[in-house]
């Protein structure tokens, strides 16, 4: 890690990585969930598009290195060790001290607030939002219940129940609308792959909703483990590396048991993990097909995943030991359920 490579102009940092290893049909490759750097208190970055890792192992060492774009388009290189590995966490990620490469004023670019737990887990800033009326509901309540429909809003679903936050202080504009899968117009639109606007472009339908009514902004801290795993898009462009997407990534949700609710402790969220409903996949949306690249909104599209894997060795460790092997066949794998 002294030779950890920069960019031209990025700054090296400390930080620390939440991250999955999943597989998919021949491949296997990690889902990063979070990153956290401190300064002046610690903070969490949200990767938006991430690539698969390079590795290296020798003798007892193993190294990983991979390239991730947050959302708010800075450029990160990531570099760990099998020898920086912290814990495990109960939603089957992992975390690991590493080194990130990345833009002089990396802090500008946190996606909120976290702070550190004595079991060296951590809580991060999410928001709810509502209207006032329900806020003063939720408040009185002192718990925070699920709900039925699925992340386009158009679809209930049977065997869980789902709180919605984000990482968005305020729905403001048209846009804020968009980033947590709503929209004035009932739509919202993608990309294929290879294909310049106008062209290209694939309509999904979501929630229709205005600026207006979600007006009250309820802030909570919130373990990470207890969110659940986020949909991806595959990208394959002509001459160009694959690359993922993760799809709606300002949409934080806790999944519950359906009647199942979390209790608030002044401004933390209390989940109990007996409460909590979390699938061990990850839907796959494909980008050069308009069919698929709107798997991950529907949810009921299930024909591509990766399965997280839910052994507790740790994933550099795991991946040596079980090389060149499939690891998805014969997964038995529990899926949402849709009214």
């Amino acid at each position: 890690m002294d030779t950890f490579p920069r960019r031209t102009g990025d700054e090296v940092y400390d930080g620390i990585v939440k991250l999955k290893l999943v597989h998919a049909l021949g491949r296997t490759i990690f889902l990063t969930d979070m990153i956290f750097i401190e300064h002046g208190g610690w903070h969490w970055l949200q990767p938006h598009f991430f690539g698969p890792p390079l590795l290296g192992f020798h003798d007892q060492g193993s190294y990983a290195q991979f390239d991730v774009d947050l959302e708010s388009g800075a450029r990160l290189l990531l570099a760990t060790t099998g020898d920086r590995y912290i814990r495990a966490l109960a939603d089957h990620s992992h975390l690991y001290h590493c080194r990130i490469s990345g833009p002089p004023d990396l802090i500008s670019h946190a996606a909120g607030g976290a702070r550190r737990r004595p079991d060296d887990g951590f809580e991060v800033r999410l928001f709810h939002h509502t209207t006032p009326n329900t806020r003063q509901l939720i408040e009185s309540s002192g718990v925070l219940r699920g709900s039925a429909w699925n992340v386009q809003g158009n679809t209930k679903l049977k065997n869980v129940a789902y709180a919605y936050l984000t990482r968005l202080p305020e729905i403001r504009t048209e846009l804020h609308l968009q980033q947590i899968a709503m929209s004035s117009t009932g739509n919202i639109y993608l990309l294929l792959d290879d294909h310049v606007p106008p062209s290209g472009i694939v309509p999904v339908k979501v929630y229709r909703e205005t600026t207006h009514k979600r007006t009250a902004a309820m802030p909570f801290w919130v373990a990470p483990e207890a969110l659940s795993s986020s949909h991806v898009i595959e990208h394959a462009p002509a001459g160009q590396p694959v690359f993922y997407e993760v799809s709606n990534p300002a949409i934080a949700r806790i999944g519950l048991v359906p009647g199942a609710e979390i209790p608030i402790d002044q401004d933390l969220l209390l989940t109990d993990k007996t409460k909590l409903k979390q699938f061990d996949y990850v839907i796959i949306g494909d980008a050069t097909n308009p069919h698929t690249i709107t798997a991950p909104f529907h949810e009921e599209d299930t024909a591509r995943i990766f399965a997280i894997e839910t052994n507790a060795e740790h994933p550099l460790s795991f991946w040596r030991t079980h090389a060149n092997t499939e690891q998805f066949v014969g997964k038995k794998i529990d899926l949402q359920e849709f009214d």
